[in-house]
């Protein structure tokens, strides 16, 4: 079966200030494949429309957060970039082209385990998607982040709206 899938956008004002997000204990069961689970779907819908978020963060049963429902998730701390581990999240095109960027600016990156209690050590947080390219985080849990301000985002999100100028010329 194929489902369509309805592509939403941020408005231009969400890249300049961030939005709000919230964690979810919630894991997919096979994270490295695209697979509609109903009841997930439901869930996060739920507390994004209760709650007025616009992603739910994953935490998984170790307790570690790692990705967006919709969307691959980074993290800012202390001049370098994290990101969950590979084989926990699903790893899209635009994460990849993300990376890609990190190499290209020689931002030092890698991936690891983000606990949940690590979250108020973070300088800032950044989701990642076809639809919303690089999107900065303003809130989660009621935690404040000045991400859109942050200079390594900043950076990362304009090497990669370099990449889409350079497809876009190129097409």
């Amino acid at each position: 079966l194929i489902y369509p899938v309805v592509s939403t956008y941020p408005p231009e004002s969400w890249y300049d200030r961030g939005v709000r997000t919230q964690t979810l204990a919630l894991e997919r069961e096979n994270p490295e494949a695209k697979v509609l689970h109903r009841s997930l779907k439901d869930q996060v819908a739920q507390l994004m429309e209760t709650n007025h978020i616009w992603e739910a963060l994953l935490v998984n049963g170790k307790g570690h957060i790692t990705e967006g429902s919709r969307s691959n998730l980074f993290f800012i701390k202390e001049g370098r970039v994290v990101t969950a581990r590979g084989k926990d999240v699903l790893g899209g095109i635009t994460r990849h082209k993300v990376l890609e960027a990190l190499d290209i600016l020689g931002i030092p990156h890698g991936e690891e385990d983000i606990r949940l209690e690590d979250l108020k050590d973070m300088e800032g947080l950044f989701l990642t998607g076809t639809s919303i390219h690089v999107l900065p985080i303003q809130e989660v849990d009621h935690l404040s982040f000045g991400t859109a301000s942050h200079p390594l985002y900043k950076a990362i999100a304009n090497q990669f709206e370099a990449f889409i100028s350079d497809i876009a010329g190129g097409a």
